[in-house]
């Protein structure tokens, strides 16, 4: 059962993670990009606080799902936001990733 926990704790977390970062980035694609990079640091501060929490608690399925929150989070920002910037410019650049995106 633990196991089951687990994986409906990740697609949970990867999916809400996603499609609130899409949300959020489509929100504020017309602004500053500064704006863009605070809301990733946020995510990941939230997703870093609650796998703690799994962790300390022991519920290994919220530390999973705290995982997949990251990652889906960080990954609908980028998409949300429409345009590459900072780090991920660079890396676009590097391997070719994402030509269409304006920079």
């Amino acid at each position: 059962m633990d196991a089951v926990l687990m994986i409906l704790g990740g697609v949970a977390g990867l999916v809400l993670g996603a499609y609130a970062g899409f949300w959020l980035g489509g929100l504020v694609k017309d602004k500053h990009p500064s704006i863009y990079w605070v809301l990733n640091v946020l995510a990941v501060i939230i997703g870093v606080g609650a796998a703690f929490g799994g962790l300390y608690l022991g519920a290994q399925w919220l530390f999973v799902a705290a995982i997949g929150f990251e990652g889906g989070s960080l990954t609908g920002l980028k998409y949300g936001f429409g345009r590459s910037v900072g780090v991920w410019a660079v890396h676009d650049r590097l391997t070719g990733n994402d030509k269409d995106m304006p920079r």
